[in-house]
């Protein structure tokens, strides 16, 4: 419910290619895997990858292991949305491995030089994990004032906050590069679901648009 409010901003958009950011759970390296010829399949259909774009992404970073898209899912889980959202696109999966630090920040700038009017960027994470309630509250309420700070390296030092911190810093640097300020669409934990108020994972959608009547929109879904 979370994810599908942020998604549902994009219902309609001209947007015909998404970048997805993420973090690797499994493995730890330098730079950024990036997909760059292989196609994306769930139960809707298939979602082509964009080759000559994902090879453009490629550079602006060292090279990752491909491997570690195999069995993650922080990607993957974004496609059913999107391909309830948006009609016809294609999309560039790109992983990080390592804690955020200025090279994500240098990528969102990088990137905001690279794309084009109907391009958008994602990144997926989750808040907190596994805190009782009050403290994950509390704890998702400092995340989610660095990310409306609009300034990426707030969330320096927030790994254990938000899982794919490095990915919403990049998204974060992009938008700024587009002069477009967040600002949170949902926030809720899995107690709104499950009642289990003990362990709980943070859940919030974000979202930045660069211009009042420009079509393209940034969003970070936690």
């Amino acid at each position: 419910a979370c994810a599908g409010k942020a998604h549902r901003l994009w219902r309609g958009a001209p947007i015909r290619r998404v970048i997805l950011l993420g973090r690797s759970h499994r493995y730890r390296f330098d730079g950024a895997a990036v997909l760059t010829d292989e196609d994306w399949e769930t139960p809707l259909g298939l979602v082509p990858t964009d080759r000559g774009l994902a090879q453009q992404i490629a550079e602006l970073l060292p090279p990752g292991p491909t491997f570690a898209h195999y069995d993650e899912h922080t990607l993957e889980v974004q496609l059913p949305f999107l391909q309830v959202a948006l009609e016809d696109f294609s999309v560039v999966g790109v992983l990080f491995g390592s804690d955020t630090d200025e090279s994500h920040v240098d990528f969102g700038e990088q990137l905001a030089g690279l794309l084009e009017p109907g391009d958008a960027v994602l990144a997926s994470t989750d808040l907190s994990h596994y805190l009782s309630l009050p403290q994950a509250e509390r704890t998702d309420r400092r995340s989610i004032d660095a990310i409306l700070t609009n300034d990426p390296r707030a969330l320096f030092g927030r790994n254990r906050d938000l899982c794919g911190a490095p990915a919403v810093a990049a998204v974060m640097a992009y938008a700024r590069a587009r002069k477009a300020p967040w600002q949170l669409v949902d926030y809720r934990t899995s107690a709104d679901a499950s009642g289990d108020t003990a362990r709980v994972v943070g859940y919030g959608a974000f979202a930045a648009v660069p211009g009042e009547n420009n079509t393209e929109k940034e969003s970070s879904r936690e």
